[in-house]
């Protein structure tokens, strides 16, 4: 029975460097794209690459990164001169995201607490006065501009000393 033969060191190597692409492969490693497609087209490697990709399935479908592994390899992709720049500003922006640094905090006030006793009608009530107060500062700023005195929002003109 003949002995069934499997990729040598360096073709293991291409192997495992090999994610799809066969010139990136070869730039990563300093050889040609040929040569890496030849051992690509080799049937012992192809098992060897369906080998590695049921052993991926099956281990990714067991493990689950908990949080500090994630912000343990967002912090090394990070620093990793390496890493292409978008990569590693991608992991400082999923760092960050997940210690929270671009939540907006909301400081709930007694306010909150004196909505609840309110009815709907309350509510409405005091939204339409909200909205009135609004819309008369823009008014005061649109005569205040007309005016051209926008430092007087009352739109009256100062008298000048004299």
């Amino acid at each position: 029975m003949a002995k069934k033969r499997t990729p040598t060191v360096k073709q293991r190597e291409i192997l495992d460097h090999y994610l799809g692409n066969a010139t990136d492969t070869a730039k990563k490693l300093g050889i040609t794209p040929n040569y890496v497609r030849q051992v690509l087209h080799k049937p012992w490697c192809i098992e060897y690459l369906k080998n590695k990709q049921n052993n991926a399935l099956s281990h990714r479908s067991r493990v689950i990164a908990t949080r500090e592994q994630r912000q343990l390899f967002w912090t090394n992709t990070m620093v990793d001169p390496e890493a292409s720049m978008s990569d590693r500003l991608r992991a400082s922006e999923l760092l960050g995201r997940s210690n929270g640094d671009f939540t907006e905090k909301l400081i709930t006030s007694s306010i909150d607490k004196e909505l609840e006793t309110l009815s709907d009608d309350e509510i409405k009530q005091r939204i339409k006065d909200n909205l009135t107060l609004i819309d008369g500062k823009r008014a005061k700023q649109v005569a205040a501009k007309k005016s051209g005195n926008p430092g007087n929002p009352g739109g009256a003109k100062k008298a000048a000393n004299g």
